[in-house]
């Protein structure tokens, strides 16, 4: 009577957003499965004591059984290699966090320099502006004070003579 054949697990779809180790695994489940157990293996009994002997889960065959532990040793093989290149990947991100929160840094710090020298600039320009408002200011009030002074030597005063015409009588 050969053994029962457990029924293949489903495979999911690569589209489900499964990642392809699962699939893999599921590929090699199911392939191992459809394998049918030979008469041998239905007839021999394991050997050593009865101490020592698991129980066969229902309708599975003494060869299926060591599949099953194979699958389990693949399985946890396969997650140990996932681990650690999950750690590697993990311990190479850090590094390249912690080398972009130094570049961030050194970016701050040169921004800091760059606002620092622009004020210092601006501080400096606006002080040379100042003064040379100042010396136009003191330039302009010159000038204008020679203009009027020129203006008022042009007029001559006669002490008097009124300065107003229209009171006198006078005619034209």
């Amino acid at each position: 009577m050969p053994c029962q054949e457990p029924p293949a697990p489903p495979l999911p779809a690569p589209h489900l957003g499964r990642p392809p180790y699962l699939l893999e695994l599921c590929n090699m489940a199911a392939a191992k499965a459809k394998k049918d157990c030979s008469l041998k293996d239905m007839l021999t009994k394991p050997t050593g004591p009865l101490e020592d002997r698991k129980p066969l889960p229902r309708g599975l065959c003494p060869s299926q059984a060591e599949e099953g532990q194979v699958t389990r040793s693949l399985m946890g093989a396969h997650f140990a290699s996932l681990r650690d290149d999950i750690q590697a990947v993990k311990k190479d991100l850090l590094a390249d966090l912690q080398e972009v929160q130094r570049n961030l840094e050194e970016f701050g710090d040169r921004v800091s320099a760059v606002e620092d020298h622009k004020a210092e600039c601006e501080g400096e320009l606006l002080h040379q502006e100042v003064l040379w408002l100042q010396d136009l200011h003191t330039e302009l009030q010159a000038h204008a004070e020679d203009l009027e002074n020129r203006s008022q030597q042009k007029n001559i005063r006669i002490r008097g003579v009124p300065s107003r015409t229209e009171g006198l009588g006078l005619k034209e």
